[in-house]
């Protein structure tokens, strides 16, 4: 009996002895031989450099600097306290040399500095990131402190030649969940998996201490880098822009305002500006809190800082107002429905749907031809257009312009606009659509609308990189059509009508003297919890030079507080522009 129960006991043991074999040998095969090849191997990462971004002209809006991580071994580190102090003195330092301000607080950061490094240092664990991407000269003040148990690693940094020029077409570098490089916003969002490239890695084989064995194995798996962008944008061409921007902004009290500048006949954008800005170098300074850097990772801060990363070029949607009648007209054209000697009655205000519709200033004409209409910028006339068109036509014309979706550019965040659905279109939705109200489109789409009349009706698709570069090889970006939206005869005929509203609008007094303009202001009324109000509005001005068609450039410039008028805003700064990039153009007057 005994013998039995040793035999059971002992076929028992045999048999979790192999079951626990099989375990470890075949189950678990794969975690325990990479747990042996870490102890075995050691591995490094060799970053790759980020792909850099050039202007038309090969000028570099983007490049790399050289910076590091600063990390710690705690275990290695003697003195917590007084490492923290020490390093946080240095780091603050380079802090306020690159802000270059004298808002923030020196104490305050040192203090805070100083808590978040102990804290740091102060945990259980081998290796901890301190600082992320200082410069050469900091790495060399901490080294020579002679810490121990502090190191460095390579982690070059985006460096902006330019500084904030063209912001928010480049967007800016961050970190992702894992701390590695992400591009956000603009450029370096949408292209982000081009330019970051490929990290490479070092195998080599390590002794029971963790040293590399000399005669060891070892691997070397190189880092590839990541590809270069070459923009359409003119460098000269969008400084320019972004200083008479930031001068209308101020001159007419705006709250913001928006430039686009784009080749008709490719869709290339030649500049696109947005004011205010910021510093793509240090993208969560608020120059306006600079005080209040300390609360930079808040997520009051974060949300403030993000309205300002957005291009408003692109992601901003607004109701345009008569800027849109180019389009209404365009549709009327294209379907015959009026040509520009049509004539309409202008008695007085009308009514549709309960609602009153009123030219903007008051004013009526009578007897007025869809030429006057424009001219005169007459809501009563836009919607006589409207009603002839029918909704499903006047709707269907919007939707062939590219409104309602993304036009495609190579820009992160680019928004739709909204054009309603055909069943919730009322009487009245029809009579203000055809003058700008109750449709939302961004800047971009807008300036798009009148590419497509200065290109003989096709509507090309918007695009910001020319070249994409990776080592010899160049990748050249071609310019691609959307879609023939209006005849070559309709868009001939509307670039002759839009002179002519030009020259006899209320843009005339801001004309220029020697060339001919052809555009259509917009003056939008801003909608403010269900109705619009009258003291603020969104002035608008899209326009081109009828006898060379190189660019269509739009202005827009929110709540002007100057005037509420884009004859008197938008108009003026947009003929300013002009003047100048007759000049930089070599433009021979047409007067």
């Amino acid at each position: 009996m005994r013998v039995r129960i040793l035999l059971i006991l002992f076929l028992s043991f045999l048999i979790l002895i192999t079951f626990r074999l099989f375990q470890l040998q075949i189950v678990e095969h794969n975690k325990f031989a990479a747990l042996a090849s870490k102890q075995h191997w050691g591995y490094a990462e060799i970053p790759a450099a980020r792909g850099r971004i050039f202007s038309n002209d090969g000028f570099p809006l983007v490049e790399n600097q050289a910076a590091y991580l600063v990390y710690g071994e705690p275990p290695n580190v003697k003195d917590v306290k007084k490492t923290s102090e020490l390093l946080a003195a240095i780091l603050v330092e380079e802090k306020l040399k690159t802000q270059n301000s004298k808002l923030l607080d020196d104490y305050d950061l040192k203090k805070s500095e100083t808590q978040r490094l102990l804290e740091a240092l102060s945990q259980d664990l081998q290796w901890v990131p301190l600082a992320h991407k200082v410069l050469p000269e900091t790495k060399e003040k901490i080294e020579s402190l002679g810490i121990e148990g502090i190191g460095f690693e390579e982690e070059p940094r985006r460096f902006y030649p330019e500084e904030s020029l063209a912001a928010h077409l480049l967007g800016f570098v961050g970190s992702d969940e894992q701390g590695q490089d992400q591009g956000y916003y603009g450029l370096e969002g949408f292209y982000n998996g081009d330019l970051r490239g490929r990290p490479g890695r070092i195998v080599e084989e390590k002794d029971a201490s963790g040293q590399p064995i000399l005669l060891g194995g070892y691997k070397k798996i190189p880092a590839e880098n990541g590809r270069d962008l070459v923009l359409t944008i003119d460098r000269s061409l969008q400084f320019m822009v972004e200083q008479k921007l930031s001068a209308a902004v101020g001159k007419y009290g705006a709250e913001s305002g928006s430039v686009v500048v784009v080749e008709p006949q490719t869709g290339a954008i030649l500049a696109l500006a947005n004011f205010p800005t910021y510093d793509p170098s240090d993208p969560f300074l608020n120059t306006e809190l600079a005080a209040q850097i300390e609360s930079a990772e808040s997520g009051e801060q974060s949300a403030k800082s993000a309205e300002q990363w957005k291009n408003g070029a692109i992601s901003e949607t607004y109701e345009p107002g008569s800027v849109l009648k180019a389009l209404m007209m365009s549709a009327g054209i294209d379907t015959k429905t009026v040509e520009p000697q049509t004539t309409m009655i202008d008695s007085g205000p009308i009514t549709v749907s309960g609602y009153t519709i009123d030219t903007w200033d008051g004013k009526h004409h009578g007897e007025e031809t869809m030429i006057e209409v424009l001219q005169h910028s007459n809501n009563i006339g836009a919607a006589w257009v409207g009603q002839q068109l029918g909704a499903k036509t006047l709707r269907s014309y919007f939707l062939r312009f590219g409104l309602g979706e993304v036009l495609g550019i190579d820009l992160e965040d680019e928004d739709t606009g909204i054009v309603k659905e055909l069943s919730e279109w009322r009487p009245v939705d029809l009579a203000t659509a055809a003058f700008g109200q109750g449709v939302s489109m961004t800047p971009l789409q807008l300036a798009a609308i009148f590419s497509t009349i200065v290109n003989d009706g096709k509507m090309m698709k918007p695009y910001v990189v020319n070249e994409i570069r990776e080592g010899g090889r160049v990748i050249r970006i071609k310019p691609k059509e959307l879609a023939q939206v209006i005849s070559a005869k309709s868009a001939e005929i509307m670039v002759e009508m839009l002179t002519a509203a030009v020259e006899g609008g209320e843009s005339k007094f801001y004309n220029l003297k020697t060339h001919r303009v052809a555009g259509k202001t917009g003056t939008a009324q801003i909608p403010v919890e269900g109705r619009y109000d009258p003291t603020k509005t969104n002035a608008t001005f899209v326009g081109f030079l009828p006898s060379h068609p190189n660019f269509v450039m739009l202005v827009l410039l929110r709540q002007p507080s100057a005037s509420i008028y884009a004859a008197e805003t938008a108009v003026p700064m947009w003929m300013e522009i002009t003047k100048e990039l007759t000049v930089y153009y070599g433009i021979e007057p047409d007067k």
